[in-house]
């Protein structure tokens, strides 16, 4: 059988199985009109990009020479990660000019269920030249994929054919939806930070309704090459929600709980908490917090984060996403 038959038998049966709903439960069709309506707007606009400026050890070819994990805790839920493409630009500036690079690195996402073993391999093959340069290069994202509840998403960089030196690492890692990267793609992408620091921008996310005092998480974060984060500066955000349907009240203040564990073996060390300001409108301006994992015991921390609408339930909405942490000294 053909592709094109494949195809069509596919489009057939699909569309038996919505003219049977429509007629069992009119209901239905409405739910799965709006569902298909949902999954095509998240399509054309959604993205996760990391953006990614610091310095790195010394690393040994086949071995991470930086990585982050998150856990997704989210109850009786689960995160979708998309077919689509993955936009990787940026430099390796050695700290000894002249260093040999290696001509290849690795950008791998991994799935990992609750017990650690491996679900999904993503792995990119990206090139760099003899100056440091990484051009930008666009590959398919070919697994789609679901994360459940207590899964983990492994993001590394990895030297492939020799070892990376002691260097600056300024990298954009970008993963859209959809079958090719096209013009509007590329000239959304964001360029690697010049300055040290941190982004992670989530566009065109779809969230679910959220009853005032009903957190969103959590979130577990760990650093997956080094014992655990080394942070002290200012944590920045910025966004903007788009309500479905429309027509509806945002909260005026969405609380971020973060809970500072020790990576190792999980105990609490601190929790703070820090108020983020929204329009009526759903958007959110600027808003900086000074941030630190420096604690008095010197403990390696990872961080546990969570969303609580404070005093209006948080509609449904297609979020657009901007973190960013800067350190406070450039090492």
């Amino acid at each position: 059988m053909s592709l094109k038959q494949r195809k069509i038998q596919i489009l057939i049966v699909i569309l038996v199985f919505v003219a049977l709903g429509f007629i069992a439960k009119p209901s239905a069709f409405a739910s799965l009109s709006r569902f298909m309506r949902r999954t095509y707007t998240m399509a054309a606009v959604s993205k996760e990009q990391v953006k990614f400026n610091a310095k790195i050890k010394a690393t040994t070819k086949g071995k991470p020479a930086t990585g982050i994990s998150m856990r997704y805790m989210v109850p009786n839920s689960q995160s979708i990660l998309f077919i689509g493409r993955l936009l990787v630009q940026g430099k390796i500036t050695p700290d000894v000019a002249g260093s040999p690079l290696p001509s290849q690195i690795e950008i791998s996402i991994n799935h990992k269920t609750a017990s650690g073993q491996i679900e999904t391999l993503n792995k990119f093959k990206t090139n760099v030249q003899s100056t440091g340069v990484i051009l930008l290069q666009n590959s398919a994202f070919s697994n789609f994929d679901l994360v459940n509840t207590n899964e983990v998403l492994d993001l590394a960089v990895t030297p492939i054919d020799k070892n990376l030196p002691a260097c600056t690492l300024s990298i954009s890692v970008s993963h859209t939806w959809g079958g090719s990267a096209g013009k509007v793609e590329l000239e959304q992408f964001e360029e690697p930070a010049a300055a040290p620091q941190a982004v992670f921008i989530f566009n065109g996310h779809f969230i679910d309704t959220r009853e005032k005092g009903k957190s969103l998480g959590p979130f577990l974060l760990k650093t997956t090459t080094q014992p655990g984060f080394q942070m002290n500066g200012t944590a920045r955000v910025q966004a903007r929600f788009e309500p479905d349907p429309t027509g509806v009240t945002f909260p005026n203040t969405i609380r971020v709980t973060v809970k500072h564990k020790n990576q190792k073996n999980g105990a609490l060390i601190r929790t703070e908490t820090f108020n983020v300001k929204m329009q009526p409108d759903g958007r959110v301006l600027q808003q900086s917090f000074p941030f630190t994992t420096q604690n008095t015991t010197n403990t390696p921390e990872s961080l546990e984060l969570t969303y609580t609408p404070v005093d209006r339930a948080f509609p449904e909405s297609y979020a657009f996403v901007t973190f960013a942490y800067t350190p406070a000294t450039t090492p």
